[in-house]
């Protein structure tokens, strides 16, 4: 047997949906202000956001290395 669902069922297994969402947005900033040992929140969010765009450089001036040393020994450029 099954038990019946009604629209109450269905609205507050949304509403226990949304606040699992917002529960983990809040847990993860708090581990970027442990990770960052600072106690602004707001820091450590920026703190993330800048790492992740230095790593994102990091990574594309490697590829454009790679990319430059590969086309330079296809044309024999020494």
């Amino acid at each position: 047997m099954s038990p019946e669902v009604t629209w109450e069922y269905e609205d507050e297994l949304r509403r226990l949906r949304a606040e699992n969402v917002q529960l983990k947005a809040e847990l993860a900033d708090y581990r970027d202000g442990i990770s960052w040992d600072t106690t602004c929140l707001n820091c450590a969010s920026l703190l993330s956001r800048n790492y992740q765009d230095y790593v994102r450089a990091e990574k594309a001036v490697a590829a454009a290395a790679h990319w430059k040393e590969a086309y330079e020994k296809a044309v024999g450029v020494e």
